[in-house]
């Protein structure tokens, strides 16, 4: 499976499917773009019925605020579950806390879930800490995080 990444600015829109997506079969891409500004990044696919999420940056307050309209607007209403990959998020705040949590609850309400999988120890420490796991599933790896999202 192959990621795109979704640029992002604060000056965005989120993601309109009509025009941004392109459907292959079971497999739903964004189409390839970069941000030269850096900061956090987002990369999206669809296979079947499972989002695939990869992030990559500082999930701090300005880092969320780069991701999360579009993180939410691809995510919550296809009403899919998702699988979130953390193994290039090096840092994490409150607001990235908030983020997962209001996700989790949001797609609990249409009966899907989210599980994050391969946080680094920082992460995790600030997960334990929260006591996320409570509210949303972390897991070690990508294989138990489909097991866990699979109908």
């Amino acid at each position: 499976m192959r990621f795109f990444r979704i640029p992002i600015a604060p000056d965005t829109a989120a993601i309109e499917p009509s025009s941004n997506l392109h459907n292959f079969g079971k497999l739903l891409v964004v189409p390839r773009q970069h941000d030269e500004r850096g900061g956090m990044d987002i990369e999206v696919a669809l296979v079947g019925n499972v989002a695939h999420v990869k992030l990559r940056g500082r999930l701090d307050t300005q880092g969320v605020d780069q991701i999360e309209t579009k993180f939410t607007a691809f995510v919550v209403p296809s009403r899919r579950s998702a699988v979130v990959d953390l193994s290039e998020v090096s840092f994490i705040t409150s607001m990235g806390l908030r983020m997962f949590i209001a996700i989790a609850k949001a797609l609990k309400r249409h009966n899907a879930k989210m599980v994050l999988f391969a946080a680094q120890s920082q992460v995790r420490e600030a997960f334990a800490s929260a006591g996320l796991a409570e509210i949303v599933s972390i897991v070690a790896g990508e294989a138990e995080a489909l097991g866990l999202v699979a109908p």
